[in-house]
Formats: structure tokens, C-alpha cells, sequence
């Protein structure tokens, strides 16, 4: 994994505090990412 152990300590930390409505949002959030990829992508990732 890439990045600091300091910013993964504190990602973690902010995500292990979120609140059941907060994950709700980013949960909505990652799915609404997951279309705009496929809008700009139709074919998907190349392999």
C-alpha cells in the first residue's frame, strides 16, 4: 500500500468514527463514482 503509515493511521481513525448515516452517504457516493467511471469508460478497465 502507498502513503505514509501516518495518513493510513488517520484515515482510519476518521472512518472508525463515522456514523451509520455517514457510511449510508458514502456508500451513495462510491456508487455514484462507480457510474461516472462507466460513463467515461463503457468498456471498462483495459486488462
Amino acid at each position: 500500500m502507498h502513503g505514509s503509515p501516518d495518513f493510513r493511521r488517520h484515515l482510519l481513525s476518521v472512518l472508525a468514527r463515522m456514523t451509520p448515516e455517514e457510511w449510508t452517504l458514502l456508500e451513495k457516493k462510491a456508487w455514484e463514482l462507480v457510474e461516472e467511471m462507466k460513463k467515461a469508460d463503457p468498456k471498462g478497465p483495459a486488462e
